[in-house]
Formats: C-alpha cells, sequence, structure tokens
C-alpha cells in the first residue's frame, strides 16, 4: 500500500464492548395506524436511550420513514463500511491491489473481510489514513452519507445517511462493478454481531453493527420473506435487546 497521507480527521477510537441491562419486553406493543412516521417516533420512545430510527423499503411499496434521521451520532463501527467501499473503489481502478500487505502479515482482502466480518479495528485504522479520509467521505457522500465526517468525538453519521448508503448497495447502484456489490454485501451477511437487528428479524439480515461508549448501532439490508428494506438504528444508552425489539415492531407493521 502507498504511505498514509496525513488524516484530516479525527480517527474513530478503538470499540469496547458495552454493558446491557438487564433486557426489556419483546417488542414495545405498540400499535400501527398506517403512519409509519408517528409509529417509528412512538417505538423510539419506548425503549430505553436516545433512538434514531431511519427505514427504507427497497422494492414493493418503497415505504420509508424516519424519526431522528438527521441526528448526529458517533459512527462506531459503522463507518468501516465507508472504508470498504472506498477500499473496492481503489481495487477496482487499479490504485490497489488485493494482494497488497495492510496491516502486519494481513494483505488487502484479509483485512476487507476481517474489518467488515469480524469488526477488527487495526487493519481499517490503517487503510484509512492511507486511502484518505477526504476521499473516504466524498465516496460515501456521492452514495447519499452526504452528512458523514469526522467531527467531535471521531467521525459522525446519522440515520438517513446510513440508510442511504446501504440502499445504494442493496439496489446495486453505487459506484463499483456488480462483483464489488457482492463482495461487500457477502461480507455483511457474514458479520458474526448479530444481537441487534438480526435477532430481531424474521429475515435474512446483512448488517454492520457498531458500540463504543454508550453508543448502540446496527445498519442493515433485510431480505424478509415478504420483502426487503434497509434499517438503520442509532442509540445512546440504549441495549440490543431494543434494536432486536424495534427490528420485531417493523416487521410487524410492515407485513404483519
Amino acid at each position: 500500500m502507498p504511505e498514509p497521507e496525513p488524516d484530516p480527521e479525527p480517527e474513530p477510537e478503538p470499540e469496547t464492548p458495552t454493558p446491557e441491562p438487564e433486557p426489556p419486553a419483546e417488542s414495545s406493543e405498540v400499535s400501527f395506524d398506517g403512519d409509519l412516521d408517528a409509529f417509528l417516533r412512538q417505538i423510539a420512545s419506548a425503549y430505553p436511550g436516545t433512538i434514531s430510527i431511519s427505514l427504507q423499503e427497497v422494492g414493493g411499496q418503497s415505504r420509508s420513514a424516519s424519526t431522528g434521521g438527521a441526528d448526529s451520532f458517533v459512527t462506531a463501527s459503522t463507518y468501516k463500511l465507508l472504508v470498504g467501499y472506498s477500499l473496492i473503489r481503489e481495487v477496482e481502478a487499479g490504485e490497489l491491489s488485493w494482494d497488497d500487505t495492510a496491516h502486519g502479515d494481513k494483505d488487502l482482502a484479509q483485512c476487507f473481510n476481517d474489518m467488515i466480518v469480524l469488526s477488527d479495528n487495526p487493519c481499517p485504522e490503517a487503510i484509512g489514513p492511507a486511502i484518505g479520509w477526504s476521499k473516504i467521505y466524498a465516496d460515501a457522500a456521492a452514495v447519499g452519507a452526504t452528512s458523514t465526517s469526522g467531527g467531535e468525538g471521531g467521525i459522525r453519521t446519522n440515520a438517513a445517511d446510513l440508510t442511504r448508503f446501504m440502499t445504494s448497495l442493496a439496489t446495486g447502484s453505487m459506484s463499483m462493478s456488480e462483483a464489488g456489490h457482492e463482495r461487500l454485501r457477502n461480507a455483511l451477511a457474514a458479520n458474526i454481531h448479530r444481537e441487534g437487528i438480526p435477532a430481531g428479524s424474521a429475515g435474512r439480515v446483512l448488517n454492520k453493527p457498531g458500540f463504543i461508549n454508550g453508543n448502540l448501532h446496527d445498519t442493515a439490508i433485510v431480505h424478509h420473506p415478504s420483502g426487503t428494506y434497509v434499517l438503520t438504528i442509532l442509540s445512546q444508552g440504549s441495549n440490543w435487546h431494543a434494536l432486536a425489539g424495534i427490528t420485531r415492531d417493523i416487521e410487524s407493521a410492515l407485513y404483519g
């Protein structure tokens, strides 16, 4: 890999697991009257912590809704999605090769897998500055993550940005090949951290969670038996049981 350029933005902190409170009820028991925005506001209030939600149905009725979708949060490990996308673009442009050494004895192919599937920290912390954070943010902005950049406490984003990013991935509309889309989708499908959206869904979930300093996040493409949707839940002071419960509530509203 080329020598890293100076990092123009603060690097993300390494993640540490967040202790969880006792599990709440399996669902919020909020009834759905057809207004998805109001429903998301109600379920966000029914669970502990400060919670933002952004929802986009892919195909079907193309329903969308949000609550607090523009509220800014530290990304935690969700930023690794952006690094992974830009890395694929750099390889496809011939600027890098999957065989290039990335960190220690790992090549870029192994590092890509580790940072998405395992949520490894050293690999993206090496790759991000090498590609350049300004380029990574520009790549993300071009597919909808227009408010994601360095800020107070590290890289910051919002639920709407991550939902737009993941919707672009789900629909194959990112600026990379179909093989590139599949590489990122397959890595997300193999992600080992499944306590949030996957735990509450009846579908096949391609997700990237993040957790640091009380922030618990999850963003996902969900292939439910009745349809496909993208869901992002960003939270501070909540727990994985809440994120799973929100997912159950949303699937009940969407598909009965």
